[in-house]
């Protein structure tokens, strides 16, 4: 484990379309920042409880995840912060919250969960099979790439981005 004190997790399964774009999110901010030490990016696809150990120690943590919102249409981006985060992962937000809401009430058992927690999500359109997400969901990578660096500005953390 390394002694990074932010962790960025993007979540979702790349197979289901929409569901991966926590990755895919993650995918592109690596590609365009250079990420100093105190940050980890991980790729947390569906681990679940395997992503346990990387909370520890962490002093702000950032989730990427498709969300489920009744009403809201595709494209809609939310941040959840703090004891928010686990209220709105008990009324069913993320299409596999049963593992990142496992994840996280078990890390506030063993560890403790960092204060500092924030959910960035964004409404699918699609869950149907497939590789790519959608033109609706593709269209806001960028806009949680930003999000994200916003975030991590907001840790203290400075950026450089990348030579195209």
């Amino acid at each position: 484990m390394s002694a990074s004190r932010v962790l960025v997790l993007g979540i979702g399964n790349i197979l289901l379309s929409d569901e991966g774009v926590g990755v895919h999110v993650i995918n592109r901010f690596q590609k365009s920042f250079a990420i100093p030490d105190s940050v980890e990016l991980i790729d947390g696809g569906t681990m679940g409880l395997d992503l346990m150990p990387y909370f520890e120690g962490r002093s702000h943590v950032i989730v990427v995840d498709a969300i489920c919102s009744d009403g809201e249409k595709p494209g809609t981006i939310r941040r959840f912060s703090g004891s928010e985060v686990m209220t709105m992962l008990g009324e069913r937000i993320s299409p596999h919250q049963i593992g990142l809401s496992d994840l996280l009430a078990c890390t506030a058992v063993d560890t403790q969960l960092p204060e500092n927690i924030v959910l960035l999500g964004i409404v699918p359109e699609s869950l149907d099979t497939s590789l790519e997400l959608t033109p609706t969901i593709q269209a806001k990578v960028d806009d949680l790439v930003g999000l994200v660096q916003g975030e991590l500005e907001s840790a203290g953390v400075s950026l450089e981005p990348k030579q195209a």
